[in-house]
């Protein structure tokens, strides 16, 4: 997200991100980084990136209508820790990240 923030005028089809903290990406951005499509994972359970720190970012996206967002996802594992990552790269959550990228262009 932070690198969306700061390069929202390149060509970045889609983004996957992975327990991270979006604030103040958000707060640099604004609406911009929902130009484009974004998926973010979380384990509820993290104790070093708070879950809020994403779910409230991506709840400020969602109400952008300036310009409103392309594609916003967030996937919360309950049962997860700050390893969101495994399940998702390795597709054992059931989660196609591969075929999701794919399926955007810029």
């Amino acid at each position: 997200m932070d690198y969306l923030a700061a390069h929202d005028d390149e060509a970045v089809p889609g983004a996957v991100l992975i327990a991270g903290d979006a604030t103040d990406a958000f707060v640099r951005g604004g609406c911009a980084p929902g130009r484009v499509p974004i998926w973010a994972f979380h384990g509820e359970r993290d104790d070093l990136v708070p879950v809020s720190r994403i779910s409230e970012s991506i709840a400020d996206l969602e109400a952008c209508s300036d310009p409103p967002p392309v594609d916003v996802r967030l996937t919360i594992y309950p049962d997860a820790g700050h390893d969101s990552w495994s399940r998702t790269y390795d597709l054992s959550a059931g989660h196609d990240v591969y075929a999701w990228l794919l399926e955007h262009r810029r």
